[in-house]
C-alpha cells in the first residue's frame, strides 16, 4: 500500500492530497478506512474539489483529487490525441492512480467524471462508489443535452462564454466567484462532449458490486434530477437531493451539506 502524504504524479497524471494532521493520524487512517479518491468533471480539474479535500481530510480521511490529462497541472496530450479520447480513455487515469495507491478506494465523480467512475467500477474493485450530480449511462434513455454551441468532433469544445458556463457550471454562485472559476476552465475532448450530452456509454450494474450513493439537484441542467432518480435506481444505490441547488453542488454556498451527506453515507456502511 503507497499512502502519499504530498501532491505526486502519475505517468504525467497529478494528483492533489491532503491528509489528516498528524503522521499518527495517517497511519491509523490508512489501516482503518479506504482513501477517497475524487474525479472531477468536463472542462474542470482538480481545483473543483478544494472545499471537499478540506472537509473530508479533516475528518480523519486520506483524500486524493486526480486531474484528467489535458487538464489543470496533467500532462498536456497531442492535438490529435485529445480530441478523439472518450470518457473510458479517462478512466484509465482512474486506473493509474489507484494502481500506484495499491488500494482500492472510495471514488466519488461529479458530472462526467461520474460517467468515468462508473466506467471504472464496472471493471475493478472498489470499496465504493459516490455519484454526483453525474452523467448517466445509455440503459436509462434519457433525451440529449442541448448545450449553447454545437461540438465539432475536428476541434477541441471550448468553455462556453460565461453568461452561458454560468447558467450550466456556476449555478448559486455570485459573480466574482463564479468569474475566477471560469478563469480555470479548460478545453474538452469533443468525444467527452458527445459521450456525457449524447448519453452514449454503457454501464451493466451487475458489475458494480460495491455500495453506491447517488445525488441530484433540483435545477440543474446538464444532469436533470429524474435521471439522477433513474440513476439511483439502475444500481439500487442510496439517494439524496438538494433543493434550489445546480449542477455545481461542491462550491456553491451550502456545499458543505452535501459533503455531509457524503460523509455520513460513508459512516452509515463503515467506509
Amino acid at each position: 500500500m503507497n499512502i502519499p502524504t504530498v501532491d505526486f504524479d502519475v505517468n504525467g497524471v497529478f494528483v492533489e492530497t491532503r491528509v489528516p494532521a498528524s503522521d499518527s493520524d495517517i497511519s491509523q487512517q490508512a489501516l482503518k478506512q479506504p482513501p477517497l479518491l475524487f474525479v472531477h468533471g468536463g472542462c474542470h480539474g482538480s481545483w473543483h474539489w478544494h472545499n471537499f479535500l478540506d472537509y473530508f481530510a479533516n475528518t480523519g480521511r486520506v483524500c486524493y483529487a486526480l486531474n484528467w490529462y489535458g487538464h489543470y497541472k496533467s500532462r498536456s496530450l497531442p492535438f490529435e490525441e485529445f480530441v478523439s479520447r472518450n470518457l473510458v480513455d479517462v478512466s484509465n487515469e482512474v486506473e493509474q492512480v489507484v494502481n500506484y495507491l495499491g488500494v482500492d478506494p472510495v471514488l466519488i465523480g461529479h458530472s462526467m467524471g461520474g460517467m468515468v467512475c462508473q466506467q471504472y467500477a464496472q471493471r475493478a474493485s472498489l470499496k465504493g462508489l459516490v455519484l454526483i450530480a453525474s452523467v448517466i449511462p445509455i440503459e436509462l434513455g434519457a433525451a440529449n443535452i442541448e448545450l449553447p454551441a454545437p461540438v465539432d468532433d475536428a476541434n477541441l469544445f471550448q468553455p462556453p462564454p460565461f453568461e452561458a458556463a454560468k447558467e450550466l457550471f456556476f449555478q448559486g454562485l455570485g459573480d466574482g466567484q463564479a468569474r475566477e472559476e471560469y478563469k480555470l476552465l479548460c478545453a474538452e475532448s469533443p468525444q467527452v462532449v458527445r459521450d456525457a450530452v449524447e448519453h452514449r456509454l454503457s454501464v451493466d450494474p451487475k458489475n458494480v458490486t460495491c455500495p453506491v450513493l447517488v445525488l441530484g439537484a433540483e435545477l440543474d441542467r446538464l444532469t436533470p434530477e429524474p435521471s439522477m432518480r433513474k440513476l439511483a435506481d439502475y444500481y439500487g444505490a442510496d439517494y439524496e437531493s438538494f433543493r434550489d441547488k445546480g449542477h455545481n453542488l461542491l462550491t456553491v454556498p451550502g456545499w458543505q451539506k452535501v459533503a455531509g451527506i457524503v460523509h455520513n453515507w460513508l459512516r452509515s456502511h463503515s467506509l
